[in-house]
């Protein structure tokens, strides 16, 4: 398996999340239906709108089908 392969057993998505380090964040759904705000208490941005931001997030277990290949 290359990294074309890898790259294919990846799927995209484009999370809302908030940057105060809570790891708050809604769907793309969630965030059109209005969960827009970091809601966590004790969060330094609590209030504040999540961020877009791209991420990758693995298909199917693709990681545990690659953990042999990184193994010594």
């Amino acid at each position: 398996m290359g990294y074309t392969d890898f790259v294919r057993g990846m799927e995209t998505k484009t999370p809302y999340v908030c940057t105060g380090g809570c790891g708050g964040g809604a769907t793309e759904a969630e965030y059109n239906t209005g969960k827009t705000l970091c809601g966590t208490a004790g969060c330094p941005k609590q209030g504040q709108p999540f961020e877009k931001r791209a991420a990758m997030q693995a298909k199917g277990g693709l990681f545990s089908k690659l953990s042999g290949l990184f193994k010594k």
